[in-house]
């Protein structure tokens, strides 16, 4: 398969992250980021090793930031109610 597809695969997983997530601008920030890092680190290097830890490096920043905003929501209802 050639590499750019690949990076597309890439992109396109990245991209998915955020709307999985809980809706705030934070993951977004996040995976937008993580898309600019691993192009730029194709156009570089050329290797695909980079980009596959990008994005698992997004995908774990934005599974805790899940975890803490689930946990922080349930705090507030908690209290609150």
């Amino acid at each position: 398969m050639n590499k750019k597809i690949i990076l597309y695969i890439t992109i396109g997983l990245i991209f998915l992250m955020p709307i999985i997530s809980i809706e705030s601008v934070i993951p977004w920030v996040v995976a937008f980021f993580f898309i600019n890092k691993s192009i730029k680190r194709f156009k570089a290097n050329d290797e695909l090793k980079f980009i596959w830890f990008n994005m698992i490096y997004c995908g774990g920043i934005i599974l805790i930031y899940n975890i803490i905003a689930r946990y922080l929501e349930y705090i507030l209802i908690k209290t609150w109610l």
